[in-house]
């Protein structure tokens, strides 16, 4: 699993005093850091090692500094460029632990967990600089480890998963769960066969991912009589009420009624057979929002740069690709995946001048079944902004609202400049004066909110655009953790993308 965008923004400012304390002097460079990939470093990634899970985040860049010291008048200022090397390694390590019980446990390992970071330069450091080595890398290490950890704040597995409680809790009665496959890490994904022990007849189909409102036809062989039929909520959570009929056909539930996306339904069957009474049999139905699985939701890039999109349908239908743009952006099959294209965004000159950010929307359609699911890709060009989320905002009442902010932090007033914020993409409801948005009362599949922001100084246009995942009030201290550190100033800088 690998993080395809967001990071950390640290335009890095050093001032300080040469010769005794008489002239000022300024040590200026970029050490912004992405989670997605670069040329020669890794994503942001989740993997397993052995008997471990790891995330990893490692970078390397080669950044320009420039050093300039201001004396007094006539002497010329002193202006000094090269090149300067950061690095940083930050590790997460989780241990899996199967225990005398049957009971796998993922354990954080502090010990093998790390943080590091260094700053070096190509000429040695300059002398004038040599003395304050130290406090350059303290201030870069103050910078980003208190904000990189609260990002991974939540980053914890599970505390233990019982094998017993899913094999002989689950299916109580007279089947049991006969296990054959399990996968970590993620969820651990575990399937088997609900094996009859004491009936003669068996339910078909045994095992179902469907969508939402779709429809199963049951059968029963040999077919017994006296039919009956009932469905239930594997996890109690949820009254589906008739959803079967009395001939067997399954509905599955609405999207309203999926808890997390999802929802195991147990449907049984008892019946007579051969003067035998309460002969039973059940299946489990997987009931998801979408029978379309789209990666990522959400992407961002420049002018005329690509990015690549993924999608599959869960019951193996041939998908058919399409594009919505403004700016002339195409779709480029990969040779070889079905499931995968390539989104190249249309050129600069294709741009308004006055919106110099567009919303691309690709849409993937199952033509035999007519469901649709929808990529979101911006394409933005020139100068970015920063927004940041007000006071005011309430994420677990789904409102939030975010003001401008340039390169120095300095607020961009609505009194002394026209801004206007627009709902760039996704769903819910946006004041385009205020920029205050308000989530939607049912939150849709892939449920996502792009806000976009258009600034006016003079003859010069400026934007900006950020990207949340819905509901809000379940994505509240993701949201949070990452305010004021995954912003819109660079490109692939806004949101934080996880491909699976």
């Amino acid at each position: 699993m690998e993080a395809n965008a967001g990071g950390l923004d640290y335009p890095f400012v050093f001032d300080y005093k040469v010769r005794a304390g008489d002239f000022d002097a300024k040590f200026t460079t970029d050490l912004s850091c992405k989670f997605g990939p670069d040329e020669d470093s890794r994503a942001l990634t989740m993997e397993t090692v052995g008997r471990r899970i790891e995330f990893t985040w490692q970078k390397k860049y080669n950044r320009n500094f420039v050093r300039v010291i201001k004396y007094d008048w006539p002497t010329p200022e002193d202006k000094a460029t090269g090149t300067v090397t950061f690095t940083l390694d930050y590790r997460v390590v989780f241990n899996i632990v199967l225990d005398d019980h049957g009971v796998v446990h993922f354990e954080r390992d502090q010990s093998a967990s790390k943080f590091a970071l260094d700053l070096t330069s190509d000429q040695g450091w300059l002398p004038d600089l040599g003395g304050f080595e130290h406090e350059i890398k303290g201030r870069i290490l103050g910078f980003y480890e208190p904000k990189f950890k609260e990002v991974l704040r939540h980053l914890e597995a599970p505390k233990s998963i019982d094998t017993f409680v899913l094999r002989n809790l689950l299916f109580p009665g007279e089947n049991a769960l006969q296990l054959s496959q399990a996968f970590v890490p993620g969820d651990l994904a575990v399937y088997g066969e609900i094996d009859p022990l004491r009936t003669a007849t068996v339910l078909s189909p045994s095992r179902r991912i469907v969508g939402a409102n779709s429809k199963i036809q049951f059968s029963l062989d040999p077919q017994p009589q006296a039919v009956t039929w009932s469905a239930k909520d594997v996890d109690g959570g949820v009254v589906l009420g008739d959803v079967i009929t009395p001939q067997g056909l399954f509905t599955a539930p609405a999207r309203d009624k999926l808890s997390d996306g999802m929802l195991t339904v147990l449907v049984t069957a008892t019946a007579e057979l051969n003067g035998k009474k309460d002969v039973r049999s059940s299946s489990l139905v997987t009931v998801v929002e979408s029978m379309i699985a789209v990666n990522p939701i959400f992407s961002s890039c420049g002018a005329g740069k690509s990015v690549e999109l993924s999608a599959v349908s869960m019951d193996g239908a041939a998908l058919k690709w399409s594009v919505v743009s403004s700016i002339g952006s195409t779709l480029k099959a990969v040779e070889g995946k079905p499931n995968e294209y390539i989104l190249i965004a249309g050129a600069t000159g294709n741009f308004d001048n006055a919106v110099p950010i567009v919303c691309d929307v690709v849409e993937v359609a199952n033509p035999a079944t007519g469901e649709v699911a929808t990529l979101n890709v911006v394409v933005v060009k020139g100068n970015m902004l920063t927004p940041k989320m007000t006071a005011d905002s309430d994420l677990k009442a789904g409102r939030v609202r975010f003001e401008l902010y340039d390169a120095s932090d300095l607020i961009y007033d609505p009194a002394d400049y026209d801004i206007t914020w627009t709902l760039f993409g996704g769903h819910g409801a946006l004041d385009s004066k205020t920029g205050m948005y308000t989530a939607p009362a049912v939150t849709p599949v892939n449920g996502l909110a792009v806000i976009a922001a258009s600034l006016k100084d003079g003859r010069n246009y400026f934007s900006c655009f950020v990207a949340m995942p819905l509901p809000l009030a379940h994505y509240a201290e993701l949201i949070k953790g990452v305010d004021n550190t995954l912003c819109g100033r660079r490109i692939n800088d806004t949101l934080l993308g996880v491909d699976v």
